[in-house]
């Protein structure tokens, strides 16, 4: 029997009840859901926090275009960064003179969401997570791979998934399966817009 929620204004979430249950008992189990909605934390903002975006790191480089870091122009190099095919200790001047020393500060908090993210920009906030298994379901390739488990919102039936849930949270478990991945990835956010708490984000957005 597949039970609906009224939708709340940005999301729709959908809960199954299932002989073997993708939601553990406890935090995130759908007893508790309806229980304790409030648990959700769903934003009314939902969508707008502004990703990096290559100009804001732009306007923090030198903009010298000095080609020490291997690039021809210092916007080359943003979109580089945000990509993470470059590192920032890559712009020498930024380190060796003391007048790039507050735009280097400032770009080292601005990247910092780079460290969390995984290598397809997926970044898992397991603090706001409730574990509702929405990620999990509607990931079109756990549909391909275990189309009668997890693709029909029962638990994993593969050893390697990409995402499960584990002790009421999300965990990523096999990132290299993703679409995002590759040479031929696609940017699928799947997972980030049927989740009802923000928990699940992207680098670019």
């Amino acid at each position: 029997m597949k039970i609906i929620l009224p939708p709340h204004p940005t999301s729709i979430i959908q809960l199954l009840i299932i002989s073997k249950p993708l939601f553990p008992i406890g935090r995130g189990s759908l007893s508790h859901l309806v229980n304790r909605p409030e648990e959700l934390n769903i934003s009314e903002n939902k969508g707008l926090e502004m990703p990096i975006t290559p100009m804001e790191v732009y306007k923090l480089l030198p903009k010298t275009n000095c080609k020490k870091c291997g690039e021809q122009t210092c916007m080359s190099f943003a979109f580089k960064l945000i990509n993470r095919e470059k590192k920032l200790e890559d712009c020498t001047p930024l380190f060796e003179e003391k007048k790039y020393a507050g735009q280097l500060k400032e770009l080292q908090k601005l990247l910092e969401p780079l460290q969390e993210a995984t290598e397809t920009g997926l970044i898992v906030d397991e603090d706001l997570c409730v574990g509702c298994g929405n990620c999990v379901v509607v990931c079109p390739v756990h549909a391909a791979e275990d189309p009668k488990g997890m693709g029909s919102g029962f638990g994993p039936t593969i050893e390697d998934p990409i995402l499960r849930i584990e002790d009421g949270v999300v965990k990523v478990i096999e990132m290299m399966k993703c679409r995002r991945y590759g040479k031929n990835r696609v940017l699928c956010v799947a997972c980030r817009e049927n989740c009802p708490s923000d928990a699940i984000r992207f680098l670019e957005g």
